[in-house]
């Protein structure tokens, strides 16, 4: 049996279909069977790349490759055959075809990590502690904290490298040769050491496919980042996908610019201008509701204020309750329908002249009707659950 990194996917990554022998194979799940074979051009899913699909072919008969996992060394190719199929002799010839698209993809995207990982290690010493390709970004966690200028000066070093096409190594140094190698490794690695050099950028433990050369990557965009764990999580794609995502990008830009009349260089001055009287206008406008309201509370005699406000977003209903507070010693109670509940706010002003505390209040109502509401001495919010009339009641026989 070849040792891992013996067969095709690690000596030939750009090797796109195989012919070897069936060792084994054995029921996975109800649905797939795990077949072992001679050598394989697939790659098992490990180190943040996804695995390979593909088709194995044997004989008249095709299966598709779903999965491809490694277990204690040893490369397991999961196709969708039942557990009652067993016709999967040992020594069969099959033929072996991957989905070359998704490959590449996964090659540019980790050749492109590469250079992103030992770029921030270079210049700041942080460590890449989680990496992995997902259908839209690579994810690499590095554990100390980035600005986003030092991100800048990444990407833009990162694709300095592209456009200098420098050729990608795999190194196997012995265990003797690896003590004199200063390389990055996110765990211990085992007996079978496979190093990764970019030359003059990177040189790190890997088992993942690599590309021949930096130029192949394409253009590294880190798309954002944020903070993670006490360090930084970033998102960036390469290759293929930057460039479906410039152009999907470029599209919505342009899409604005018809919509707004304007031009590329004053899309932002125009989009700003529009928010700015949006908020103008919802000024404008909660202005209205206050002053429409505020023509009810007038007609009010009372030292408390009962008012449905149904019209109020939470953050209006809260901020017109303490505008009110202070002209109702007692307390403001504001309500809105919300269906078959009422969304409640009671403010009282900490000033008032009147003692009074607003958790007598709630545990009244609680008597009368289920409440999923709390607060303090001179604020509660919440719902009850009943309608307008059943409140208005409630508040005549409280006087």
């Amino acid at each position: 049996m070849r040792t891992l990194f013996q067969h095709t996917i690690y000596t030939d990554p750009y090797c796109r279909e195989l012919v070897t022998t069936i060792v084994g194979s054995f029921p996975y799940t109800p649905k797939l069977r795990a077949v072992i074979l001679e050598d394989t051009c697939v790659y098992p899913e490990g180190g943040g790349q996804p695995a390979d699909r593909g088709t194995l072919f044997l004989g008249d008969r095709q299966y598709a490759i779903v999965d491809c996992q490694k277990r204690a060394g040893t490369i397991l190719h999961l196709i969708e055959a039942g557990e009652n199929e067993y016709d999967f002799p040992v020594g069969a010839e099959v033929r072996l075809s991957i989905d070359w698209e998704r490959r590449f993809d996964h090659m540019q995207q980790h050749s492109g990590e590469h250079l992103i990982s030992g770029i921030c290690h270079e210049r700041h010493g942080y460590d890449n502690v989680g990496f992995h390709i997902s259908e839209d970004y690579m994810v690499i966690d590095f554990n100390g904290e980035l600005s986003a200028e030092e991100i800048a000066e990444i990407e833009r070093l990162a694709n300095l490298a592209v456009w200098k096409n420098i050729q990608i190594e795999a190194l196997y140094p012995t265990p003797e040769e690896a003590v004199s190698l200063d390389y990055r490794a996110k765990k211990e690695v085992g007996e079978e050491l496979r190093l990764i050099q970019v030359p003059g950028y990177d040189l790190c433990a890997c088992c993942g496919t690599q590309l021949k050369n930096t130029g192949e990557i394409g253009e590294i965009r880190i798309r954002r980042f944020e903070r993670h764990r006490g360090g930084t999580r970033i998102y960036a794609c390469c290759g293929e996908r930057s460039l479906k995502m410039a152009q999907a990008e470029s599209a919505i830009i342009d899409d604005l610019v018809g919509l707004l009349s304007t031009s590329k260089e004053q899309l932002s001055n125009r989009i700003a201008e529009l928010i700015e009287e949006k908020y103008a206008l919802e000024r404008k406008l909660r202005q209205q509701k206050f002053a429409a309201l505020r023509t009810a509370a007038e007609d009010c005699k009372q030292d408390y204020l009962l008012l449905e406000t149904s019209d109020l977003n939470a953050a209006e209903q809260k901020e017109f309750a303490k505008e009110l507070a202070v002209d109702f010693p007692r307390f403001v109670f504001l309500y809105q329908v919300n269906g078959e509940r009422l969304n409640i706010v009671a403010l009282r002003s900490p000033d008032s002249s009147l003692d009074y505390d607003l958790r007598d209040l709630l545990a009244s109502l609680r008597e009368e009707f289920t409440v999923k509401a709390g607060g303090q001495k001179n604020f509660i919010q919440g719902q009850l659950e009943t309608g307008p009339d059943q409140l208005l009641e409630f508040f005549e026989l409280d006087e």
